[in-house]
């Protein structure tokens, strides 16, 4: 076998470690060619498995028709064969499971790699008897303490007998430590601890974390339980579990009157995470939250819960496999919707319809239409959530504005052209999501959906035929993006009529014969932004009528207290004074600004500033200083395609936060600033595209993590 490397997982769950090395950029470059990585589960089927694979190896979807264990290993041994690969297969269950997957690995002789991860020693050795498994052991002591202190939000050490307590029931295991110190961190009175730690049990680790999971409201419950009807592979959006969780209504409303009920989903979101039973699987820009799944040990245990509460119903495939008796008030689909076992009484009755059938990207999914057709009609119209992220090309009903109690259209990724005018009828709808489709022209009926909170568009034009519309329409709004204006746009009594907006995108097209000043256009945009005072996030970009970089001109945003993420695209003349600038602003984004002035005076006296992104042209000078004092919170720097970028120096005493820099083709950048090389918070250069005597001048003594592609490769 090629390279196999068994790895036994004495107690504790090595996903961390496995998936550590699996992401790290460096291990991924080596293996470039083909890699994958698999959650085994005990009820995941070898076609299961082999189909995950194949789709990540070859980077495609299956095609119809009857497949087999025999002809998955066939085309994913072919798709591997010649490359070097590597392969993670994660909490293998049984020698049963591994011998039905291993003929499907040819040996290539080459490097390839095999990580298999297991809880059993007997199934490591087995695998290959010629390696000796790594055994993920316990923490010392003095490091599962250190863990526990982290995890409780503790300073200094409790009472005696609750240390020895705690050290007693934990046994050292990174699990346990994690899910208790967690559970405890959320009780402030010791009293409570010393309950907690002395209530009768085992105390293994399944019953710590189900302690965690009945010390959770009904509402938090809920929507942990609501996290099961993902793929257990799936990294899922925060966005997109928030709002399904609003859809639901799983989310109570809010005390404060300041509030809105994203707000307490947010605290939701942010409870899960700290009590450990979800995990943050990848950052934004600005360190919170953007993608998240459930705890791998979390499934098995929340599964029996979720059944008790016939909380919904997973078609799993053509089998028409039912998955215990859940109820059928949610539809889940993860394969052919062709075969969906419901009868059409039942199909009335569903409150929510979610799609995860992925399979192919060249042939619309026209089983998933039918599907969808059969919810609207007559008598029909109890659908709450219909989510098709991800679909390609479900075709809609024309009808679709039957289904009355709708909240949540999700059409992201689904390359639809094409939107039913009665999609403007449904009253209740709080999310119409239609990022990365391909419609251009919605339905004007759209802008007076009173209860309307989040509109996600991908560069629909705003034309004067909606102005009667948006001036006494949409009063809810809260997020509004991919959306394109021009001088005709009604925007002064049209767009200024919303004012509770936190998500703003939009795109300026100047229209270059249709006036002789360029200043006057956006002045009534850049004004109502200015106003938006809930504002938390902003993507503005002026372009012209070739979709050129225009200019960009702006008004003091220095009311806009609650902003935090702004990106600006578009040439600039100058840069605004520090005193315009939002003044709590922490992620900025710079492209094709053309600046010519060094933008790093100014933009260093930013007090918040944690991310700084100079991308595409948005400086053409030659050089770029950055004075002591300033930048005194930044940690993350990006500097790209600065084509004339020649040095950079960077002062003692600034930028003493930094941990990360990511620079990608500065051609005539001639060194690194030794200065951020030497200091101890600086742990990561990246590197795409830059010359070989840049890199060259990067000192090996310092104790850094450098990644690089090779110039010329993007």
């Amino acid at each position: 076998m090629t390279g196999l490397s068994p790895l036994w997982v004495n107690w504790v769950p090595a996903r961390p470690c496995a998936h550590a090395v699996y992401e790290d950029r460096i291990i991924k470059k080596r293996y470039k060619q083909a890699c994958a990585f698999a959650n085994i589960f005990q009820e995941s089927s070898t076609t299961d498995i082999l189909l995950n694979l194949l789709r990540q190896v070859k980077n495609s979807k299956e095609e119809d028709g009857i497949i087999t264990e025999d002809s998955l290993k066939c085309k994913l041994s072919q798709a591997l064969k010649d490359q070097k690969y590597l392969i993670v297969l994660d909490d293998v269950q049984s020698s049963d499971q591994w011998e039905s997957l291993k003929d499907a690995f040819p040996d290539e002789k080459n490097g390839s790699k095999i990580i298999l991860t297991t809880r059993s020693k007997q199934l490591a050795v087995l695998a290959d008897s010629k390696t000796q498994p790594h055994i993920m052991g316990k923490l010392d002591p003095i490091e599962s303490w250190a863990l526990f202190k982290k995890k409780a939000g503790l300073k200094s050490d409790p009472e005696g007998y609750l240390k020895e307590r705690i050290i007693e029931v934990c046994q050292d295991i990174p699990l346990n430590i994690v899910m208790l110190g967690s559970l405890l961190s959320m009780k402030q009175d010791r009293r409570q601890w010393t309950d907690i730690l002395y209530s009768p049990g085992d105390w293994q680790t399944a019953e710590i974390v189900m302690m965690s999971y009945n010390d959770l409201d009904a509402h938090l419950k809920l929507c942990l339980l609501y996290m099961m009807l993902f793929p257990k592979e799936l990294d899922i959006p925060v966005r997109r579990l928030q709002r399904l969780w609003l859809a639901e209504g799983f989310v109570k409303q809010p005390q404060n009157e300041e509030e809105f009920q994203e707000d307490v989903a947010q605290a939701y979101s942010d409870n899960l995470v700290r009590c450990s039973l979800i995990m943050v699987t990848k950052l934004r820009s600005d360190g919170s939250p953007g993608r998240c799944r459930l705890l791998g040990v979390l499934h098995g245990l929340l599964l029996a819960q979720a059944r008790d509460i016939n909380l919904f119903h997973v078609h799993l495939g053509s089998d028409c496999q039912l998955e215990g008796s859940l109820g059928k008030r949610r539809l889940i689909e993860y394969a052919d919707a062709r075969n969906c076992p419901l009868e059409p009484s039942e199909i009335g009755r569903l409150r929510s319809y979610i799609s995860f059938n992925l399979q192919k990207k060249d042939t619309p999914a026209r089983n998933v239409s039918s599907l969808v057709s059969k919810m609207v009609g007559k008598g029909l119209g109890l659908l709450r959530v219909l989510d098709l992220e991800g679909v390609y090309k479900p075709s809609l009903p024309e009808n679709l504005g039957d289904l009355f109690h709708l909240r949540y259209l999700g059409l992201r990724w689904t390359f639809l052209d094409k939107l039913p005018k009665s999609v403007g009828e449904l009253p209740y709808l709080k999310t119409l999501d239609l990022k990365h489709t391909r419609i251009d022209k919605i339905p004007t009926a759209i802008w007076k959906l009173k209860n309307l909170r989040h509109l996600n568009l991908d560069e629909v034009h705003l034309d004067k035929d909606t102005v009667l519309h948006l001036r006494r329409s949409l009063p809810k709004l809260l997020t509004l993006r991919g959306l394109s204006v021009s001088h005709k746009s009604p925007i002064k009594n049209g767009l200024s009529k919303l004012k509770h907006l936190r998500e703003l995108g939009i795109s300026f097209w100047l229209i270059s014969c249709s006036h002789n000043n360029t200043d006057e256009p956006t002045k009534a945009l850049v004004e109502w932004i200015s106003e938006l005072t809930a504002l938390r996030s902003l993507r503005l970009r002026s372009k012209d009528d070739c979709g050129h970089p225009a200019v960009l001109s702006l008004k003091p945003f220095s009311g806009l207290t609650k902003l935090s993420h702004m990106k600006l695209l578009g040439k600039l003349q100058q840069l605004p004074l520090v005193e315009h600038f939002p003044p709590h602003i922490k992620v900025l984004t710079l492209s094709l600004s053309y600046l010519r002035e060094d933008p790093m005076p100014i933009l260093g006296q930013l007090p918040d500033l944690t991310v700084l992104r100079l991308l595409g042209n948005s400086y053409t000078g030659e050089l770029m200083v950055c004075k002591s004092g300033t930048f005194k919170n930044l940690e993350v720097l990006k500097l790209w395609l600065l084509e004339n970028l020649k040095k950079w120096e960077v002062e003692d005493g600034a930028m003493e936060k930094l941990k990360e820099a990511n620079i990608r083709r500065c051609s005539k950048l001639e060194k690194f600033p030794d200065r951020l090389l030497r200091q101890e918070t600086f742990k990561e250069l990246i590197l795409n595209n830059m010359p070989p005597a840049f890199k060259e001048n990067i000192d090996k003594k310092y104790q850094l993590k450098v990644s690089t592609k090779d110039f010329g490769n993007i």
